[in-house]
């Protein structure tokens, strides 16, 4: 069954998930417009079952091994980071400009993400001190509250 192509929606700054679509090859279709809007107002970390839930709040329902397959379609391409906090979930974000550093509250769970630019100076540091050059990284901080 073909889905019906949806139109092109973007966000103000034009860098909604769903405009990169066609550069991808990807048709752009109705629930991967659902996906990527809800991946594109997530203010969290959301794992694939809140992708799901928001994706299938309308009347209209996309199944869930189309969310995933979705998400593959979108880690595959680097518009999104697929990361593992160890609760047997993956969590999913947007990839933009910088790459953040995420706080893992072991408590309850939360993800903060944290600007990343002074340890970035450091691993940079470090690699160039061993005859490297640092070409990526990625760092998560598992935590408790102090208090």
């Amino acid at each position: 069954m073909n889905e019906p192509q949806a139109a092109f929606v973007t966000d103000d700054a034009g860098d909604s998930l769903f405009s990169k679509l066609s550069s991808y090859g990807l048709r752009p279709t109705w629930s991967r417009q659902k996906v990527c809007e809800v991946l594109d107002a997530a203010t969290d970390h959301p794992d694939v079952y809140d992708i799901d839930a928001a994706v299938n709040a309308g009347t209209r329902r996309v199944s869930l091994s189309s969310v995933y397959r979705i998400l593959a379609e979108l880690e595959q391409h680097n518009l999104i980071r697929r990361f593992d906090i160890g609760d047997d979930r993956a969590r999913f974000e947007k990839i933009s400009g910088k790459k953040p550093i995420h706080v893992i509250n072991r408590a309850n769970g939360e993800i903060i993400a944290c600007d990343s630019s002074t340890i970035e100076a450091c691993l940079r540091q470090v690699a160039d001190d061993a005859g490297f050059e640092l070409v990526d990284f990625d760092l998560n901080l598992f935590a408790r509250p102090t208090q």
